[in-house]
Order: C-alpha cells, then structure tokens, then sequence
C-alpha cells in the first residue's frame, strides 16, 4: 500500500488550475521585477558613461578632474615659490649671522 492509496482526493480541473495559476504569480512576478531591473541598472551605466555636454554624471566627473588638475598646477607654483622663498630666507639668515660675527669682534 502507498501514500497515494491513503488519500483520495478528487480536485476539479477548474480548482487545478487556479492553484497553478496562484503558485505560478509569484515567479512571474519575480521574472519582470528582474527584467524591470535590468532595464534601470542599463540606464545608470549609459548615465555614469555618457557625455552629452551638459548634466549627466559624466560631464560632472570631468569638469571636477579638470578642476582638480588646475588645482594642482597651482598647488606645485606655489610649493615651488615657497621653496625659493625658503632658500632667500636661508641667504638672509647667513647673511645676519656673518653680521653678528663681525660685530662681536
């Protein structure tokens, strides 16, 4: 005797049917949750990779690089005026100490 002999159930073919139909929902559902996906994360790459010109994040990212390049043509300019700033100071600080030489004797 099997499992199968225990239970008689007779279900009508219209109840088979709404069962697999209620079982089938959620698959489907999930199906074009991903297709629905799939088209968005699409959309976000040609955004983050398209240049247009204007406003995409493409553009933004490359006026913020081209910033970040003058700043830092800038930046060296300015270490490099330092730099000789620093060696004209060391200058004047040999020049004084040979003064303070000179006077003490």
């Amino acid at each position: 005797m099997s499992a199968l002999d225990l239970v008689d159930v007779a279900i009508p073919w219209p109840t088979a049917i709404v069962i697999v139909v209620a079982l089938s929902i959620p698959q489907i559902g999930g199906w074009i949750s991903t297709a629905r996906a799939g088209q968005a994360s699409r959309r976000a790459i040609k955004a983050l990779t398209t240049n247009n010109g204007g406003s995409h994040v493409r553009d933004q990212l490359d006026r913020i690089e081209g910033c970040q390049q003058i700043n830092t043509t800038a930046i060296e300019q300015i270490v490099t005026r330092l730099d000789e700033h620093d060696s004209l100071l060391e200058g004047i600080r040999t020049d004084t100490s040979a003064i303070r030489i000179d006077q003490e004797n």
